[in-house]
């Protein structure tokens, strides 16, 4: 089998190099490196072809800043190979990731996208991590469930041609979009919609850099928060889906509720700022998305598919 590494950047040519440094050291080097550019920094695509001429599996595209969901598709339909592996350019790749990855796909043929884990990268002094998956017990999904607790868009395999005719990502949710994040979840949602079998990998290991400082990191769970309710939203709206709308009251009655009394109990100031923050996100993206898709309905717009 042969792998293709998607990572989508915007002006973050430092944190890039180092990516695709990580990938040019695995045990398993990937077939293909695709970088998507969806930022305007001229230093990236000039660090990308000074690459390209060392390691020929490197190659550079540009997606006039459509967001980080058209990027990665762009990635993935340019793609050779039949497996696709999609991180950030701020992850570093362990050096087994990418022969875990493949292994899992060899072992089972009716696995279609593979997850695994992701680490904070450094020692994190002042810094919060988001986004991250620590456990280190494999599991495996197949038919509808809550797609939380799956897997991140920083660390997710696909068969390339799974990924294809499910649609890929939704190119109006995730970051450069209006909807801000949760465009793993829908993916991982609508993979799980259609049957297709899910493995956690938790050895198919991907670092992440914990850059971002607590007031960021709190304006960041609430952009997580407005994706979730704008991914909940396309579905109970446009596809009148009872299970989102189920999702959706597990999320505004336990999340939020939760760890506000968390915080209260314990008297941590944080946990209750990161409550807060994200009911306002729930709140911001039931409001902008329940209108906007009820926008598209009415209209009949025929860029809502069922696939999206």
């Amino acid at each position: 089998m042969k792998l293709a590494t998607v990572i989508a950047t915007m002006d973050r040519p430092a944190y890039l190099e180092r990516a695709i440094l990580s990938l040019s050291n695995s045990h398993v080097v990937p077939d293909e490196v695709i970088v998507v550019d969806d930022g305007r920094d001229p230093s990236t695509q000039e660090m990308v072809v000074e690459w390209t001429a060392r390691w020929s599996a490197v190659r550079y595209l540009a997606s006039g800043g459509c967001g980080t969901s058209a990027a990665r598709n762009l990635g993935a339909q340019a793609a050779a190979s039949n497996l696709l592996l999609i991180t950030d350019d701020d992850c570093l790749v362990d050096e087994d990731c990418i022969g875990r990855v493949v292994e899992t796909f060899e072992m089972d043929p009716e696995v279609q996208c593979v997850t695994g884990s992701v680490l904070p990268y450094g020692d994190g002094s002042g810094k919060v991590g988001v986004a991250l998956m620590l456990s280190r017990q494999r599991r495996q999904w197949k038919g509808r469930t809550y797609p939380w607790g799956i897997g991140s868009s920083s660390n997710i395999s696909f068969r390339r041609e799974a990924f294809l005719r499910i649609g890929g990502f939704d190119q109006e949710l995730g970051p450069g979009t209006r909807h801000f994040a949760a465009e793993d979840l829908d993916l991982l949602y609508r993979v799980l919609k259609a049957g297709a079998k899910i493995v956690y990998q938790p050895e198919a290991t991907i670092y992440h850099d914990q850059w971002r400082s607590r007031s960021q990191a709190r304006r960041r769970r609430a952009d997580y928060a407005r994706g979730i309710a704008a991914f909940l939203s396309k579905h109970i709206v446009v596809h009148r889906d009872s299970f989102a709308l189920r999702m959706l009251l597990v999320r505004l009655w336990e999340d939020v509720p939760l760890l506000a009394l968390m915080g209260l109990s314990k008297r941590n100031l944080e946990l209750e700022l990161v409550s807060l923050y994200q009911l306002w996100g729930l709140a911001t993206g039931l409001w902008v998305a329940g209108r906007y898709y009820q926008g598209k309905r009415h209209a009949g717009d025929a860029r809502v598919s069922v696939r999206t």
